[in-house]
């Protein structure tokens, strides 16, 4: 958790920042790597450092976006925004009743921009993929439905079609669209 919470305050400082092109700083790793691990101290009871195979492995996943295709369309994009916070209230049947009922839906879109093809949402996930790589379709993956969601709730906030969703994974530096 500490890996994904502090790679996550990283790009989101990068990206407000306009993705300077200076390498990120190991300091700079280690700083958000810390500051996620005090978040975390308060929510649990463990206490795991951070490890220099840590900051390596942020630092790697962090360069791996920086000069990835999805970091070029975010410096030429006319709108950026980094963990863009969205409610959204979707109807759902009540299991009590079988009327309906309304759902506030929460949460924090990672990467958002426009291009001249519209709307673009990106989650980030830090999970390491390993040797069995990821399947060639990731519609069914456990977080495509989340995605959707973000986008449905963009959608319905703003009245313009996302042009994209999909997810980002850090460890092979690979965007797949879920929409």
């Amino acid at each position: 958790k500490t890996l994904g919470i502090g790679v996550h305050t990283l790009l989101e400082d990068l990206v407000q920042r306009g993705l300077p092109s200076d390498r990120v700083s190991e300091s700079k790793v280690r700083s958000h790597l810390q500051a996620a691990q005090e978040q975390l101290q308060n929510t649990s009871e463990d206490r795991v450092d951070v490890t220099s195979e840590d900051i390596k492995t942020a630092r790697a996943m962090v360069d791996r976006f920086l000069s990835s295709s999805l970091a070029n369309e975010v410096k030429n994009a006319s709108r950026v925004f980094a963990e863009y916070p969205l409610s959204s209230a979707h109807e759902e049947l009540s299991a009590n009743d079988g009327g309906k009922v309304d759902d506030i839906r929460r949460g924090v879109i990672d990467l958002l921009y426009e291009d001249g093809a519209g709307w673009h949402i990106v989650d980030y996930k830090t999970d390491r993929v390993g040797d069995s790589g990821l399947p060639a379709t990731l519609g069914d993956h456990k977080y495509a439905d989340q995605v959707r969601q973000y986008a449905d709730g963009w959608e319905n906030l703003n009245g313009e079609k996302v042009a994209s969703a999909s997810l980002w994974f850090t460890d092979v530096n690979e965007r797949f669209g879920v929409s």
